[in-house]
């Protein structure tokens, strides 16, 4: 067997838990979604910008799924932090992503189906469709935040708007600069 910085073993998956229940998966997934995405800002010409939209973040969306690997194998990991110094709960940090997907933990799990040991196999096929259906719902609900987010009858709204309050700034403006020039030249 290959060297890995991360080895799973027959132990790792007899010990793991196998199922995490609906109600938590969709409150997480929910929960962390809007933490998958990532802001892009779209410039017209030079002055103009649109109201932003968002796009998926794939890095920490593969961070969060690793976590949750992790988390039901019972293996310690680093969570991401942010700028600010805030823990991401649940989404792996960045190094220790990349040592457990450097250590190929997805492949060790399936090379572990061809052991004849049956009940550890049913165990590993059970928590490998757990993971499956944590990562369905993470996609659903990043979807989900995604059509809220990038609707086009909200960003427009949102750009009449600025572009509204903006020529009436203009307006305030202009309107006070011709009531001064007016007011000067009645002197």
């Amino acid at each position: 067997m290959a060297e890995y910085a991360i080895t799973i073993t027959e132990k790792d998956i007899m010990d793991a838990g196998s199922y995490v229940n609906i109600s938590t998966k969709e409150q997480y997934t929910r929960a962390v979604a809007y933490l998958c995405l990532e802001p892009v800002t779209v410039q017209v010409d030079d002055s103009e910008t649109l109201p932003t939209m968002f796009r998926e973040n794939k890095k920490i969306k593969a961070q969060y799924l690793m976590g949750m690997l992790a988390t039901l194998l019972q293996r310690p990991f680093e969570s991401e932090k942010l700028t600010t110094g805030e823990e991401l709960t649940g989404c792996m940090a960045e190094a220790d992503y990349d040592m457990w997907a450097g250590s190929h933990v997805m492949n060790q799990l399936e090379r572990l189906k061809k052991t004849k040991d049956s009940e550890l196999v049913n165990k590993l096929f059970d928590l490998l469709y757990d993971y499956k259906a944590f990562e369905l719902m993470l996609t659903g609900a990043i979807r989900d935040e995604l059509e809220v987010r990038n609707d086009p009858f909200n960003r427009a709204i949102q750009w009449f708007s600025l572009t509204a309050a903006d020529a009436a700034v203009k307006e305030v403006i202009g309107g006070e600069l011709r009531n001064m020039i007016k007011g000067d030249s009645n002197e």
